[in-house]
């Protein structure tokens, strides 16, 4: 197997090229990500001095250009992010759209892995259901946004302009996502469990303002449970 390298933030990462006669879709995402970036700076290098270079980067273009599945992890995910918005940077892409729809499906799988479950004898409330599904998204548009929240900060080394649109937009989704679970009402234990947790981690991770979680539990509507005012 032929290996090229592509070096990122300090690292030399090795790209697998695939054997002769192995299919475009073999390719991993970030493998194609990654040999499309050094293929194309390579050109564009190249032809500086010669406009007969070569463009080497078509096979993973075109890899990139009808991808269809998910990103397989947190990596790809971002990686694919960063590509679609620094196509976005410099102009209309076809790359765009397939990037976006790895990261979004990447998300919802995500999603899908980390619903909330009750172990019960009876099927879960459709209330529990809802719930649970809010908590879902909103947990993990959370996470998420922890993690390249980083990349938004002008005082941190890892800053990326192009990250800090994402970054505002997951912002934005997660406030979003926030007034959904305060402004949906609980009345089963259940339930009220479920968001009680997902109000003590949000406390703890200091992410909720007093007026915001004095909102959240007001919102159950159980008669056992009391509020102290």
């Amino acid at each position: 197997m032929n290996m090229q390298t592509h070096i990122t933030n300090g690292q030399t990462l090795p790209i697998s090229e695939p054997a002769q006669g192995q299919p475009d879709h073999e390719w991993a995402l970030l493998t194609a990500i990654y040999r499309y970036r050094a293929e194309w700076n390579d050109y564009l290098a190249r032809s500086l001095v010669d406009d007969a270079a070569p463009d080497l980067s078509k096979a993973s273009y075109s890899v990139l250009r009808t991808w269809m599945t998910p990103a397989t992890n947190w990596h790809e995910a971002e990686q694919a992010l960063k590509l679609a918005f620094e196509e976005q940077e410099a102009g209309d892409s076809p790359l765009i759209e397939p990037m976006l729809k790895a990261v979004i499906d990447w998300m919802q799988n995500e999603r899908s892995r980390e619903r909330f479950a009750v172990v019960t004898n009876d099927e879960p409330s459709d209330e529990l259901v809802r719930i649970g599904k809010l908590i879902a998204e909103h947990r993990q548009t959370l996470l998420l946004w922890s993690d390249v929240g980083p990349f938004a900060d002008e005082s941190d080394k890892r800053f990326d302009p192009a990250m800090v649109p994402v970054v505002e937009l997951l912002d934005k989704r997660e406030a979003e996502l926030l007034q959904a679970l305060i402004n949906e009402p609980v009345s089963s234990i259940e339930a009220i469990q479920a968001k009680g947790a997902h109000l003590a981690a949000m406390h703890e991770r200091s992410s909720l303002s007093y007026e915001a979680a004095f909102a959240f539990v007001a919102s159950f509507r159980n008669p056992n449970v009391r509020i102290a005012r």
